[in-house]
């Protein structure tokens, strides 16, 4: 029995056939005696592999159309056995030792994709002995290798070259666990596929209170550690999903030149690619401590940037810049004298640019895909509080609807509307209470963030002063109801001519009123945007 427990038995089963060959013709150089399933075998079979079929060895046929033919005692018991204490066992029902099991599974995700309306077919794509047989090795990891993943492959070879054969004892113990993690991950992601689905099913024929899910799974993956959070003291990691199908997010963005992303750069460029999303027209959009600080819409990508930056210079110092337009060299030059920067995000840039950028190696040049993102890809927003998580729908821009109302004698012209529907986008991603000042498709002034909407508006009729910039005939939008009408008086008396709000408060008619005595138009949008 002793040479029957130092040969080297390896189990192949796996739907996806990739590298399979390959790695199939290294296993047999190095002294392994390859078992596989139906599929697997006449693959390999045809490309010459030499290769046992596991219902010969188990002596029971692949039953019920080959949805039975992994789960035997023979197969479970040679990848379950202990070398030490199930020797006799072993020896009385001649059960072979595995010590490598090869697996991947029927694709579920993609088999729902295809078809998702007959639940009975589907089901039939439900893998069971894979599954099955992975978590096996995976339990007994001390002695055999489980490999789920087809880059692994080559690595695994040069285990073998390495230790020379697959004695685990030889192999060092956190390579045997790593292994055993990646196989209990994979088995855990399969159920939760089918879960999902199933649960999907279920809730479809329910009546629906809710669009939000009745469970959430979140899986969350490490990609890289960040060199602090918001503060130098606080630790800080990125941490991703299995499968990231947006197109136009931060963790997809391609890094030109540059450091590596801080904490607090990711949240700004995070907020930079959901608002750019709004925009057609060559926009510029400069970000501080996750809010516009300023924005600015124009015929050309430079002086859309220009007219930014000149509303609030100050702000605008060490910020995150997007824009939607290819980036040429006359804008990048001009952005690097005219202005310290942290983050810089195009949707693409010609040579000269980026040899303009190079002479600042320090500013982080990232370009993002433009496509916009599927809505029903992403539909909620996870927030988490101490003990669970907030979830809510995604917040989402809106051009003018039929939920809007001019609500004032004096209708907004045709200018004021269009700057009343830019600025009302950009107070969207402004933190509450949000103010937004904003005049021939660029902000005038930004007042984010306080406790009182009048100390915002406060805010943003200083920053105009300090600037040098005039608000009279410009527009004003606010992410919520005035519940005084203290902002018309105080908005009137700097010649703002349209407000954009939503509405709501019980003394709407106050703010009305005073809108209608200053002869100043009002939009309600009957759609509040909160940021907090």
């Amino acid at each position: 029995m002793k040479n029957q427990i130092e040969r080297k038995n390896v189990l192949i089963s796996v739907y996806n056939k990739k590298n399979i060959f390959y790695l199939s013709k290294e296993l047999i150089k190095r002294n392994f005696k390859i078992f596989a399933t139906t599929g697997t075998f006449k693959f390999l079979k045809k490309k010459n592999i030499q290769v046992y079929k596991l219902s010969d060895y188990t002596q029971f046929p692949e039953i019920l159309k080959g949805r039975v033919k992994t789960v035997h005692p023979k197969i479970f018991g040679g990848i379950l056995k202990n070398n030490t204490s199930d020797i006799k066992e072993i020896e009385e029902h001649k059960i072979i030792l595995f010590d490598l099991v090869i697996s991947n599974f029927y694709p579920f995700e993609k088999i729902i994709e295809k078809n998702t309306n007959n639940v009975i077919d589907i089901m039939e794509y439900i893998d069971i002995g894979g599954p099955a047989i992975v978590r096996a090795a995976g339990k007994n990891y001390a002695n055999v290798l489980v490999v789920v993943e087809i880059k692994d492959y080559e690595f695994l070879i040069q285990l073998i070259q390495k230790y020379m054969c697959i004695q685990n004892k030889n192999i060092p113990e956190k390579i045997r666990l790593n292994f055993a993690i990646k196989a209990f991950k994979y088995t855990q992601l399969y159920d939760k596929s089918i879960h999902n689905y199933l649960l999907n099913r279920i809730l479809v024929k329910k009546k629906k209170i809710s669009d939000l899910p009745e469970e959430i799974n979140l899986i969350m993956y490490k990609k890289k550690d960040l060199r602090y959070g918001e503060n130098p003291h606080q630790q800080s990691s990125l941490y991703i999903e299995s499968k990231n199908i947006l197109k136009n997010t931060i963790l997809n963005t391609q890094i030109l030149q540059g450091k590596s992303l801080s904490y607090n750069n990711i949240l700004d460029c995070d907020v930079a690619l959901d608002c750019i999303e709004n925009f057609v027209c060559p926009t510029c959009i400069i970000l501080k401590h996750g809010n516009p600080c300023a924005v600015a819409t124009n015929k050309c990508i430079l002086q859309a940037y220009k007219n930014a930056f000149l509303s609030d210079p100050i702000s605008s110092f060490g910020g995150v810049i997007i824009i939607n337009e290819k980036l040429n060299s006359e804008t990048a030059q001009f952005m690097i004298n005219n202005q310290f920067l942290e983050v810089l995000l195009v949707p693409d840039i010609d040579e000269e640019s980026i040899k303009i950028l190079y002479t600042k190696p320090n500013i982080r040049v990232l370009k993002y895909n433009k496509e916009k993102n599927k809505k029903n890809i992403e539909k909620y927003s996870i927030r988490n509080v101490r003990g669970g998580f907030l979830i809510q729908n995604n917040n989402y821009s809106i051009q003018k609807n039929k939920l809007w109302k001019v609500v004032t004698n004096r209708k907004p012209t045709k200018h004021e509307l269009q700057d009343a529907i830019f600025a009302f986008k950009i107070s969207m991603f402004v933190k509450s209470n949000a103010i937004v000042y904003a005049k021939n498709n660029q902000t005038i002034a930004i007042g984010a963030g306080q406790m009182s909407r009048i100390d915002s508006v406060l805010i943003a009729n200083m920053k105009a002063k300090n600037n040098n910039i005039s608000t009279n005939n410009a527009i004003m939008a606010s992410d919520a109801f005035f519940p005084f009408k203290d902002v018309v008086d105080s908005v009137a008396e700097k010649g703002i001519s349209c407000i954009i709000q939503p509405g709501g408060s019980i003394q709407d008619d106050k703010s009305i009123e005073s809108a209608n005595k200053n002869n100043i138009a009002m939009i309600f949008t009957n759609f509040r945007c909160f940021k907090h």
